[in-house]
């Protein structure tokens, strides 16, 4: 009686797996492409959810790493059910079951740190455009046009406030943003009783100038800074 080589199915399936990957990762290139390029569409579909997570700490490296693994086992499983042609794809009439983690498919677990990698880099990407676009709308707060001449920002040195057009300049201790608010108070405090749009008036002093708010209409002038 011959001898028979006894094949568990588990260990069968597993030896397949390895079977088919290694003729992915040493067959064609463009076969290795398409499974790439399959996964990085289903990354970028996934792109906001994966950063939303991550943004609010939802989402570990660990858990990144099961569902990149999830979504190229789904890519791998796709290709294997795609052609039934040898030459064109060899997953033919296999199966891909779940990979043993001391026996990952070598071609699988780059893909996943390629991927994962690409996570970190938009991630990395998206918080300096939020950074740039906060430090842009702080500028944007710290700008203040000039009340008098309505024509160029003010510009604050050290303890001054100029105007570098009507020669508009308040020594003063507060900064540009302060002066912003007192401004906008004042003007809404005026609404409250007068339809009239304010005007501002500049009084001169001994080396600076005082700013206050005036209208004709309701006869208010109060100083602001």
């Amino acid at each position: 009686m011959n001898a028979m080589e006894v094949t568990s199915p588990t260990l069968s399936a597993k030896m397949k797996n390895r079977e088919n990957a290694n003729k992915i990762r040493h067959g064609s290139p463009k076969l290795q492409e398409v499974l790439r390029e399959r996964c990085r569409i289903r990354m970028r579909e996934r792109r906001s959810e994966f950063l939303n997570r991550r943004r609010f700490s939802r989402m570990s490296i660990s858990s990144d790493t099961d569902v990149l693994g999830d979504i190229v086992r789904a890519e791998l499983n796709y290709i294997a059910d795609t052609s039934l042609d040898p030459a064109v794809n060899p997953f033919v009439s296999s199966e891909i079951v779940q990979l043993d983690p001391e026996e990952a498919v070598v071609l699988e677990s780059e893909i996943i740190q390629e991927e994962a990698q690409w996570i970190v880099q938009e991630y990395e990407k998206m918080m300096n455009e939020e950074l740039e676009f906060a430090l842009a709308a702080d500028e944007q707060i710290d700008e203040v046009i000039c009340p008098i001449c309505q024509k160029c920002n003010l510009v604050q040195k050290e303890n001054r406030i100029d105007c570098k057009s009507c020669n508009f300049m308040l020594n003063c201790s507060i900064s540009l943003r302060e002066l912003k608010s007192l401004i906008n108070n004042h003007v809404d405090n005026h609404s409250v009783q007068c339809t009239e749009t304010p005007g501002f008036l500049s009084i001169p002093e001994s080396n600076t100038s005082s700013l206050l708010i005036i209208c004709d209409k309701c006869s208010t002038l109060s100083p602001i800074a």
